[in-house]
Parts: structure tokens; C-alpha cells; sequence
């Protein structure tokens, strides 16, 4: 499993998508470019150190064996992503805004994050073409995310994986 380090990376990478959207709310509204040119660096540079993180992680972490009693697709996660994330960030009201209370709240978010055993999809591994499903294994733990570059459509298909987090697990049956 990853670390806190790498978990922190994971949760805060997931936020890059949300600076890219305040970003060009941001540019619309105010047709300034100061601050939306420091999350945009803030956003790619922590794109590039999740996936840094992510491919180190693919050759290190051991390959476990997995015995899948029901498999079903969950990319609506990513909608979900989008529609309570990214789109609310999109209509702000600037001139309201409190920078303090927004960074609190971003805080106690991240914490909350990195506490908890639910698993976090990141968004990013979504657009590079990794799709996530929920399984239940045979050993009767039935709430774990796998993410896979392939489509599975076969319980017997998912033999092999990466425990990345607790209940987030990384597909690694087609050797890849």
C-alpha cells in the first residue's frame, strides 16, 4: 500500500481539475491572469508528480492474487467528480469570496481524505483511460474500487492486483 505521502499527493492531485475550472472561471470573470496563472502551474505540477507517483508505484507495490465473487462497472464516481467538484467552482460570486474560509475548508477536506478508508478516484487516472469497478471478493469484503485500463466484463477475467489504499486496488491481470 502507499504511503501518507503518496496518499496526500493522490488526494491534492485529484484537485487539479478544480483549479483548472476556478482558473478560467476566474479569467472570465475577472479577466485577470495573476492568479489563474499560479493554479494552472499549481495543477500541472501536481499532475506530473501524481503521475510520477502513480508509475513508480505500478513497479513497486506487489501484485496480490484476488478472487472476485461480483464485479460491476463505477465510472458514474467521475460524474459524480465533475457535477459536486469541479462545476460548482465555475459560479462563484468573486467579490464574496473568502480565501481564508476557502482554504480552511479545503483543509479539513484533505484531512477528512486522507483519514478515511473509502477510496478516492482520481480524476486524472480517468482521463488517461483507466476505468474503475466495485468488486466483492470471495473472503466477503464487498466495497473495493479496482481501476483497469481494460474493460472487464467477466468476474473470472481480475486475478491479479495492486492494493494501493485500504479498498482501492490497481488491475493487474493482463500483465500489464
Amino acid at each position: 500500500m502507499i504511503g501518507n505521502v503518496h496518499k496526500a499527493l493522490w488526494v491534492c492531485s485529484s484537485g487539479a481539475p478544480i483549479l483548472i475550472a476556478f482558473s478560467a472561471a476566474w479569467v472570465l470573470g475577472k479577466s485577470t491572469f495573476t492568479l489563474p496563472a499560479i493554479f494552472v502551474f499549481v495543477a500541472v505540477w501536481l499532475i506530473a508528480l501524481a503521475l510520477v507517483s502513480f508509475h513508480r508505484m505500478k513497479s513497486r507495490l506487489a501484485v496480490i492474487a484476488v478472487r472476485v465473487k461480483k464485479v460491476t462497472p463505477n465510472d458514474k464516481i467521475m460524474i459524480q467528480y465533475a457535477l459536486s467538484y469541479v462545476l460548482p467552482f465555475t459560479s462563484i460570486v468573486w467579490d464574496k469570496i473568502n480565501p481564508f474560509m476557502s482554504l480552511g475548508i479545503s483543509v479539513v477536506v484533505l484531512i477528512v481524505l486522507l483519514l478515511a478508508h473509502s477510496p478516492t478516484a482520481n480524476p486524472l487516472l480517468f482521463f488517461i483511460g483507466y476505468h474503475f469497478y466495485e468488486i466483492e471478493t470471495e473472503n466477503g469484503i464487498g466495497s473495493y474500487t479496482v481501476m483497469s485500463r481494460r474493460a472487464i466484463r467477466n468476474k473470472d477475467e481480475l486475478t491479479n492486483v495492486i492494493r494501493i489504499t485500504e479498498y482501492l486496488l490497481l488491475d493487474r491481470s493482463g500483465g500489464r
